[in-house]
């Protein structure tokens, strides 16, 4: 799914994520879990860290997979000015980023996910979450 990314993206992402769970045949508490997951990141990447001026317009792709019982997201927010494709194969050549650990937003998602990277690298984000079923 590829967005415009504002605060009023969430019901786009909400519902991706629904139809997501509903095509793996994933419980009512898989979805729920997706979806708060979904809000949650949906709101730490429109608030950002106010580096840049708000009137830069961001976007999202959001890349949701399957493994098993479990959902790997990838939440990937960026200006409109940046080939997104570059930004992405210079992030797989640069392993040297390092994962943001010091955010506090990122509390809640813990809650909903097994594991959490938070990448940044110039105006780019990446947020790969793992949510596991609970069994």
């Amino acid at each position: 799914m590829k967005t415009r990314l504002t605060a009023e993206t969430w019901p786009e992402v909400d519902a991706f994520l629904s139809k997501f769970a509903a095509r793996k045949g994933w419980g009512e508490e898989m979805e729920l879990r997706l979806r708060a997951v979904g809000e949650e990141t949906v709101q730490i990447l429109v608030r950002g860290d106010g580096e840049e001026p708000p009137e830069v317009e961001r976007s999202l792709l959001l890349i949701a997979r399957s493994d098993g019982d479990a959902a790997d997201l990838e939440f990937i927010a960026t200006t409109d000015e940046t080939n997104l494709e570059d930004q992405l194969a210079m992030l797989s050549e640069a392993a040297a980023s390092v994962p943001v650990e010091a955010e506090t937003p990122l509390r809640l998602l813990r809650h909903y996910a097994s594991s959490i990277r938070h990448h940044r690298y110039h105006d780019i984000d990446i947020l790969a979450i793992r949510v596991e079923a609970v069994g």
